[in-house]
């Protein structure tokens, strides 16, 4: 699909305007523009960014009331997504926190995104919520798990939680969730075992502990931790 800018005299009807039905009343480009923008954005491009790429694209600068528009709907989502009722049953529980790099302004810098990740009883994976805060901290996964547990999040339904060994994760986690039973995550228990041996015996160490992460059960796990 291609753009370019075109001029249209629109007819005017007496005491009325006209507005041919492609087009929407007070803006300039049409919805599948704003819906580009929309995903560039979400791909995490910086506004001075789409700006130069749809000027590449149709010769002509975006209008501040289209990024404005299409950034008002986005965050419009954003809220409502995070605000959404939690109405599935969840069995297990999975908590991170990700580090990435800021977009916005010129003093941008890395930023924390608390993340959790619910799988119901069904086995569906659903992305529950995040949120992004100025460090992971005993207080912040605190409020983080109370707004999970307001909106609907059942801790005595929960099997398990899996996390990192943070230990103001796993803090808040026991005063939030209760007695459910913690595991710390495979990935991360592999990361430290990787970074604990030496450079050239890493592969096949690695690969072992796959054949444990993946048994089937307990005895065959425990099968496979002596044989390897």
């Amino acid at each position: 699909m291609s753009y370019q800018v075109i001029e249209i005299r629109i007819s005017r009807r007496r005491g009325q305007g006209f507005v041919p039905s492609f087009l929407e009343p007070k803006a300039r480009a049409v919805r599948e523009v704003e819906d580009w923008v929309a995903k560039a954005f979400l791909s995490g491009l910086s506004r001075a960014e789409v700006i130069r790429l749809l000027e590449s694209v149709i010769d002509c600068r975006p209008s501040d009331d289209l990024l404005k528009r299409v950034q008002i709907e986005i965050d419009r989502q954003v809220k409502a997504f995070k605000e959404r009722a939690l109405l599935g049953r969840y069995q297990y529980l999975f908590l991170d926190a990700a580090w990435a790099k800021g977009i916005v302004g010129l003093s941008a810098t890395r930023i924390c995104i608390l993340t959790a990740v619910g799988v119901s009883y069904s086995v569906v994976k659903e992305i529950l919520v995040f949120e992004r805060v100025r460090v992971a901290s005993e207080s912040s996964w605190r409020g983080f798990l109370s707004r999970l547990v307001e909106r609907g999040l059942r801790p005595t339904e929960l099997d398990l939680v899996i996390s990192d060994e943070h230990k103001g994760l796993l803090a808040s986690a026991s005063e939030v969730l209760g007695d459910v039973l913690h595991q710390l995550c495979w990935a991360h228990r592999i990361r430290n075992v990787r970074k604990s041996v030496l450079a050239s015996e890493r592969k096949e160490v690695v690969a072992d502990l796959g054949v444990i992460y993946r048994a089937k059960h307990l005895a065959a796990a425990k099968d496979a931790f002596r044989r390897e």
